[in-house]
């Protein structure tokens, strides 16, 4: 098996969309009714795919405005970027605006993904309406950039990550730990 390749990825939104919840469905496959993060977190989770490690590391930022300086700091040297947005709150499918323009002024290169939250909490047409209207709204972005996902049940969370992995526009380039090694055991070399 080839050594891990990292991909790092961040969770961006406004306060409250459920950056918090996503991650930990996603980590411990758990919900619970979070109040809003002051503080970032990480985590890493390694997925198998074709003979290849994939390591995940996923950013869990503070939405809120206070903390946004702080959540700049994360943007380095991130692979992809989910801007979530919550379903109930159109405000904040608004709000991606601001973290789509602070993510390309910092991490050009970071693949998006718009990323909406507690699907369960409407019927079909509801849903099938506000993502037409988040498509509308990200017209420039490809039409596979854009999933529906539920913490609470769990709806979308790991299509999403399984996505990501095998998503070919992620630039694996970011050199995997064996390579990385023997690429510094070569230039220690002299002759």
């Amino acid at each position: 098996m080839e050594s891990d390749l990292k991909i790092k990825v961040i969770l961006l939104g406004d306060v409250s969309v459920g950056k918090t919840c996503l991650y930990q469905r996603y980590f411990w496959d758990k919900f619970e009714f979070m109040e809003p993060s002051v503080k970032s977190d990480n985590n890493s989770k390694v997925v198998n795919r074709d003979d290849t490690e994939f390591r995940l590391e996923v950013w869990d930022t503070a939405g809120a405005e206070q903390y946004r300086s702080i959540t700049k700091l994360h943007y380095r040297n991130s692979d992809v970027a989910l801007l979530l947005f919550d379903m109930n709150d159109l405000n904040s499918l608004e709000g991606l605006d601001y973290w789509e323009s602070e993510l390309s002024m910092n991490e050009p290169k970071c693949i998006k993904y718009i990323v909406a939250t507690k699907s369960d909490t409407l019927v079909e047409d509801e849903q099938e309406n506000i993502m037409r209207r988040a498509k509308s709204k990200f017209y420039d972005y490809p039409k596979n950039n854009f999933f529906m996902t539920s913490a609470r049940n769990g709806q979308g969370i790991n299509e999403l990550f399984d996505f990501l992995i095998n998503d070919q526009r992620i630039p694996l380039n970011n050199h995997s730990l064996s390579s990385i090694q023997q690429s510094n055991d070569s230039n220690n070399k002299c002759c």
